[in-house]
């Protein structure tokens, strides 16, 4: 596993977070 992988993971996770934030704002 190299790093670019692991960068790649954390910044889709939090996207994922940062849409669920969102939404969640939005309720």
């Amino acid at each position: 596993m190299n790093d670019e992988s692991v960068t790649s993971s954390v910044s889709k996770g939090s996207k994922t977070k940062d849409k669920i934030l969102k939404t969640a704002l939005k309720l």
